[in-house]
């Protein structure tokens, strides 16, 4: 967010009509974020077949947020509208933005984390950061706008202290949501083989590649290079976003293949995919997920806990090495159910749908 105090015309241009560097960056960064933000906007309505669901919402208002956030700041910087309106217009792009990016980890994070306690804490993270900071870098910058010039140096001090809080803590809230993909991808690659391992490393990769954007950003805020940070921030956020597609299509291609590549007859092994019966061999029917089915015990994660009990097969002969699922199994206080979780399995196949 800009402090309230714009570039005078002398600042922007030399004596012999040329911009600063400074004016030559802010330009560059504004150009390069708005021509992301609008081609974000572009991906998003022609990649989703529908509207809905908290990922598209997130997605759409982060990538909207870039527009005014570049706008406003640009406006403030050239002194072109007042103090007032950049900073007005700069605001609501930063709260879209910066909240809006932190809204799209989340809205995937339950594809590759089944704990609804980490989700809940998760959410009020963002929920908090969002309320205290926002609210109160509002207050300040607009206090600060409608002093008189003279009077806005003492406010400096504050607003530089409470710019490095706020935004390491939004530094820190991308690290916990990074920090627990990189977990649960690390988990997921000590068992994936093929193509599940290499669209894992990838997810692996672009997350890291979130994480040091983050860590490149506060070194140069806490570095003292306020004008430098601005710019870059708005493009990096912009980049964040692109990059969310890529990692779209990895999930998307993972979860439509059943945590496996194309063409692989194997079962899936991994908890927020819905486990499938095996595959029948040609020329046999398919049966239904709710009839009897023999499932390779080597070849299935358990993913919930129900009471249940199987009666022994009378021909144990023809069942060597397997377990007749009618509607679960319990095998050493484990239960296989014959359906996923179905809360996961539904957002996961909304999620599916919904992307084109």
């Amino acid at each position: 967010m800009p402090v309230p105090t714009h570039s005078d015309g002398e600042l922007v241009r030399r004596a012999d009509g040329r911009y600063t560097p400074e004016a030559v960056m802010v330009i560059t960064c504004t150009t390069v974020s708005l021509y992301n933000g609008i081609e974000l906007l572009s991906l998003i309505f022609t990649t989703f077949k529908r509207f809905r669901g908290l990922y598209f919402w997130s997605l759409l208002v982060a990538s909207f947020g870039v527009v005014p956030y570049a706008v406003g700041w640009l406006i403030d910087y050239f002194d072109l509208a007042g103090d007032v309106a950049g900073i007005l217009i700069n605001d609501i792009g930063w709260i879209l933005l910066i909240t809006g990016q932190a809204l799209v980890l989340y809205s995937r994070l339950h594809l590759v984390l089944d704990n609804d306690r980490i989700l809940l804490a998760v959410k009020w993270m963002i929920i908090f950061n969002a309320v205290v900071w926002h609210t109160t870098m509002t207050v300040l910058l607009f206090t600060v706008s409608y002093r008189p010039r003279e009077g806005r140096a003492s406010y400096n001090p504050v607003f530089n202290i409470l710019e490095k809080v706020h935004m390491t803590c939004f530094c820190v809230q991308e690290f916990i949501i990074s920090g627990l993909y990189l977990w649960k991808t690390i988990d997921i690659l000590k068992t994936a083989l093929g193509g599940t391992r290499r669209i894992m490393r990838q997810l692996f990769v672009i997350n890291i590649l979130i994480v040091m954007m983050d860590i490149a950003l506060l070194v140069v805020e806490f570095t003292g290079h306020y004008l430098w940070q601005q710019g870059l921030k708005v493009v990096m956020y912009s980049i964040k976003l692109k990059l969310e597609f890529a990692v779209l299509g990895k999930l998307i291609e993972f979860l439509q293949h059943g945590g496996e590549p194309a063409n692989s007859g194997q079962t899936p092994m991994f908890g927020f995919v819905e486990v499938p019966p095996e595959r029948p061999a040609k020329g046999k029917k398919a049966n239904s997920i709710s009839t009897p089915e023999a499932v390779g015990l080597e070849r299935v994660r358990t993913r919930s806990t129900v009471t249940s009990s199987l009666k022994p097969p009378q021909n144990q002969h023809n069942v060597l090495g397997r377990i007749m699922v009618r509607r679960s199994v319990n095998v050493e206080g484990s239960v296989l159910t014959a359906e996923a979780d179905k809360k996961s399995s539904k957002s996961t196949d909304e999620l599916c749908e919904d992307v084109g």
